[in-house]
């Protein structure tokens, strides 16, 4: 495409399954997308920023779920295990009594003695009190400062899609973005919801904990510091607030038993088992006796049943919405000028540069004729774009081509033993061939029957005649495809077997000029397995 957006050269090939039907060069013009080149400036950033910060969320709930450990579940595990056993109720009756009158059972003394013993608390309690922090600085300074962003980001969308026609004309309006703000916003407060949960399960496990492992000491007729049998009324109300999870909950399939580990339900797809509790929650009362505020777009909606994952799912729904609606066919707004024939040959790969409002293209033929190479220039700066094309002759087999700057064309060429050289041809030297034009011809279908044949009038010429080129064997190589980088000044070859990458370092190193690769510093910088970069 060229810089102004305004025409788009595109190499079509033969109908899949058709072997060696023509191809065809087609340009075509664009004015919406030259019209709307500032709004998709803005979009495309817009659109790099918030997948970024999206994508930011999904590996910072990956780690999350990686922080969180199963070890937890281990009290809940035995607990229902020792409801299993007893009537029901019979778990937070004996916790309660214990807690009230310093009087246990005989199942809950065995089950203190077996289940629940001071070792296992301490490596529990160590456990849950990690866990719990490494989940809640992952929440707290990473998720939540993306939430706001990824808010900001979607705020300003909101804005742009309230800009008229010009952002609607392209796809994005303003009832999607405003769905994917709401998803945001929901995700924003999931995450704060589960930064009080790990909180309050932080300070009830603690202190529950505590307290079972004295009285563990006490049946065991072990002497208990002075620090560890001194109990706030604040610790009291955590154990009792903690005891009040063991009742029995009446469900569909019978008597379901709710424990301690409220975390790990918000990494998971599922609803929530055990919702938070926001019958005391001020905010919550004003919005039940007053429905319509929920109405308010600027009220943060909370569903309390949903968890943090399923809600990143929404919002990634949501802002893919946001973009996927671009993908609107654009064919009334576009206008088909050239559409050339190309020589019946199965292209086997294809590269294009565009240089301000010149494209330079290149591509690869098929094994029936190895050695040749069709070049071509698309012109968009005239009113009418014209495309020169040139054949490219070798008597040696061209593996790959790829663009190393706007100025040099690398190519890969292997003779008939095996041996492979680089090649970097310069663009200049072409110029000369590209000065005549082939006819244009201008039609609305790309049918091929529709479209006179002007391949004989492509000129041709040997490789090994144009100027300026520089070249290197390239020893124990035996690579399938070519990749050039300029600026960094690195090439990468893939080997045949797909398992091997060698790095070539392309930057100069001596004053003195030649006319081979050789002078130019050009060395090996690392060779690699899939292995290792996997």
């Amino acid at each position: 495409m060229a810089q102004d957006m305004r025409t788009l050269s595109v190499l079509v090939g033969p109908a899949q399954g058709e072997e060696g039907g023509e191809g065809q060069l087609v340009v075509v013009r664009c004015p919406l997308l030259a019209t709307c080149q500032p709004e998709l400036a803005v979009l495309a950033g817009k659109y790099c920023l918030v997948h970024g910060l999206l994508q930011y969320t999904g590996e910072t709930i990956k780690q999350i779920r990686e922080a969180w450990e199963t070890i937890l579940l281990e009290m809940d595990t035995k607990l229902a295990t020792y409801a299993e056993n007893n009537p029901p109720g019979t778990v937070a009756a004996d916790f309660l009594e214990l807690l009230m009158f310093g009087v246990t059972s005989p199942q809950l003394e065995h089950f203190l003695h077996k289940e629940m013993t001071e070792k296992g608390l301490k490596k529990l309690g160590h456990s849950i009190e990690l866990s719990y922090s490494n989940i809640q600085r992952l929440v707290l300074k990473y998720l939540g400062a993306v939430s706001q962003s990824l808010n900001f980001q979607l705020g300003e969308l909101v804005g742009l899609a309230k800009a008229g026609h010009r952002f609607s004309v392209l796809g994005v309006t303003e009832g999607v973005v405003e769905k994917a703000l709401y998803r945001a916003q929901a995700f924003w407060s999931k995450g704060v919801e589960l930064q009080q949960v790990i909180d309050e399960s932080m300070k009830n496990f603690k202190a529950f904990f505590r307290w079972v492992y004295v009285e563990i000491l006490r049946l065991s007729d072990e002497t208990v510091s002075g620090d560890l049998s001194k109990v706030s009324q604040q610790d009291i109300t955590f154990i009792a607030e903690f005891l009040q999870r063991f009742q029995p909950v009446e469900g569909e399939g019978g008597v379901s038993h709710v424990y301690l580990e409220k975390v790990g339900q918000y990494l998971g797809e599922e609803e929530l088992v055990q919702p938070p509790d926001n019958s005391a929650n001020p905010w919550h009362k004003l919005l039940e006796s007053c429905p319509e505020l929920a109405e308010v777009p600027f009220i943060i909606p909370v569903n309390s049943r949903t968890s943090l994952v399923t809600e990143h799912s929404l919002l990634s729904q949501a802002v893919t919405q946001i973009f996927s609606s671009m993908g609107v066919d654009l064919t009334s707004q576009s206008q088909l000028v050239t559409c050339l024939p190309l020589p019946a040959f199965t292209s086997k790969s294809s590269r294009q540069l565009t240089d301000q409002l010149i494209t330079h293209g290149v591509t690869t033929t098929s094994s029936t004729t190895p050695g040749k190479l069709l070049c071509w220039q698309t012109d968009c700066s005239l009113p009418t774009p014209t495309t020169s094309m040139l054949w490219l002759d070798s008597d040696k087999r061209v593996v790959d081509t790829s663009f190393y700057t706007k100025e040099l064309l690398t190519l890969l060429l292997e003779d008939s033993s095996g041996a492979q050289t680089l090649v970097q041809l310069p663009l200049s030297s072409l110029s000369s061939y590209f000065s005549f034009p082939l006819p244009s011809h201008h039609t609305t279908s790309l049918n091929p029957n529709s479209i006179s044949p002007h391949t004989t009038s492509i000129p041709t010429t040997q490789l090994s005649d144009l100027s300026g080129l520089r070249s290197r064997s390239m020893d124990s190589l035996s690579a399938r495809q070519l990749a050039v980088s300029g600026p960094r000044k690195v090439s990468v070859f893939l080997f045949r077997n797909k398992k091997r990458l060698r790095i070539y370092d392309m930057e100069g190193e001596e004053e003195e000029e030649d006319e081979t690769l050789e002078s130019s510093g050009f060395s090996v910088s690392g060779e690699f397995t899939s292995s290792q970069l996997c």
